[in-house]
C-alpha cells in the first residue's frame, strides 16, 4: 500500500494572471517539492492563492534528485561567472509560441510602453547584461535557452493551475 503525501503552502499572493500561472512566486515551492520527492517520498504539492490552487504533480525520485543536482551545479557556476538567464524572462520566453519566444523575452528583459523590463529591477543583471542582446549572444550550449530550459522548464512543464470556484458574497 503505497502512501501519497502532500504539501499544501497557503498564500495572500495572486499566482496567477489571466490564467496563466506566475511562475517566479512558486520557486521555493518548486525546490521543497523536489527536496521532498527525491527523498523517496511520493509528494504532491498544492500551492492555494485566493485566485487559484496551483499543483505539482509527484516526481520520480531519480528524476527529482537529477533536477536539484543540475540547480545546485548552476548554482556552482553562477557564482564563479554570470549565467546568462533572467528568471521571469526564461518564463516568457517558455511561455511564448516558438516564433513570438524572441520577442516576448526581451520585452519582459528590457520592458516596454507600460512597465519596466525585469533589468530594471536587478543591478546585477544590468551590469553583466545592459539589454537583452547582450543577454542572448553566446546562444550555444551555454547561453540564455540552454539556461532557460535547464533551469525553469521543469516547474513550467509541472505546475498545472486549477482556477477555485469561490465567489465573493453579494
Amino acid at each position: 500500500n503505497k502512501q501519497s503525501l502532500g504539501l499544501i503552502h497557503l498564500t495572500a499572493q495572486s499566482l496567477t494572471t489571466k490564467n496563466e500561472i506566475n511562475h517566479p512566486k512558486l520557486l521555493l515551492h518548486w525546490v521543497q517539492h523536489l527536496a521532498a520527492c527525491a527523498t523517496s517520498l511520493s509528494v504532491q504539492t498544492l500551492v492555494i492563492s485566493p485566485d487559484s490552487v496551483i499543483e505539482i504533480a509527484a516526481i520520480p525520485k531519480a528524476a527529482a534528485y537529477e533536477q536539484l543536482r543540475i540547480l545546485v551545479n548552476a548554482w556552482h557556476q553562477g557564482l564563479q561567472t554570470p549565467l546568462p538567464v533572467a528568471c521571469k524572462t526564461a518564463f516568457a520566453w517558455l511561455a511564448a509560441t516558438p516564433e513570438q519566444a524572441e520577442a516576448a523575452a526581451k520585452s519582459q528583459y528590457e520592458g516596454n510602453d507600460w512597465s519596466k523590463g525585469e533589468i530594471h529591477y536587478d543591478a546585477y543583471l544590468s551590469r553583466f547584461y545592459p539589454d537583452f542582446a547582450s543577454l542572448i549572444a553566446s546562444d550555444n550550449n551555454d547561453g540564455f535557452a540552454y539556461w532557460a530550459g535547464t533551469l525553469y522548464r521543469p516547474l513550467f512543464d509541472h505546475a498545472v493551475v486549477h482556477q477555485t470556484d469561490y465567489e465573493e458574497p453579494s
